[in-house]
């Protein structure tokens, strides 16, 4: 699977405007119900909020992986957000969380997120893509940024 067939400039935010870890999920989800994904978010951000609270799904250095499971899709649904100032996302996190990647799987695919997840942060594996991805100005230019480096990897894989 392609990070570009989930994670376009329609699933991309920036600058997302949230504040904290509650306003930055709620505004990836109302992305999602303004996409027609979902019909509404209030039970969903319900749940993701209390698996939050219980374990941060920040990774350190800036990044975060909120994940659910939703009974409202048939495939992966990804959204991306960025943050350029960052936000306080987990209690413990010295860093600002500037890249929120929120993913949700049908009920019958709860896994299918991880492979995904493994291959976006194969991506911020390089800190010259991250801080430009951090950087950019627009959903079409982050959009160009994971298009290239995966034509480049598909490549690299030949």
């Amino acid at each position: 699977m392609l990070l570009t067939e989930k994670i376009h400039k329609d699933t991309i935010i920036v600058p997302l405007i949230g504040v904290n870890r509650s306003t930055a999920i709620q505004e990836l989800l109302n992305r999602l119900v303004e996409l027609k994904y979902l019909t509404a978010s209030i039970k969903l951000f319900s749940f993701i909020e209390a698996m939050e609270s219980e374990l941060s799904s920040t990774t350190g250095r800036g990044v975060a992986f909120p994940h659910s499971i939703s009974k409202e899709i048939n495939n992966l649904v990804c959204v991306l957000g960025i943050s350029k100032e960052g936000i306080l996302y987990g209690e413990n996190d010295v860093h600002p969380c500037h890249i929120i990647l929120l993913s949700l799987s049908p009920i019958d695919k709860v896994d299918i997120h991880r492979k995904f997840i493994s291959k976006f942060r194969l991506l911020l594996s390089d800190s010259n893509l991250k801080d430009k991805i951090i950087h950019s100005n627009s959903a079409i230019i982050l959009e160009s940024i994971i298009s290239n480096w995966e034509t480049k990897d598909l490549e690299e894989e030949v």
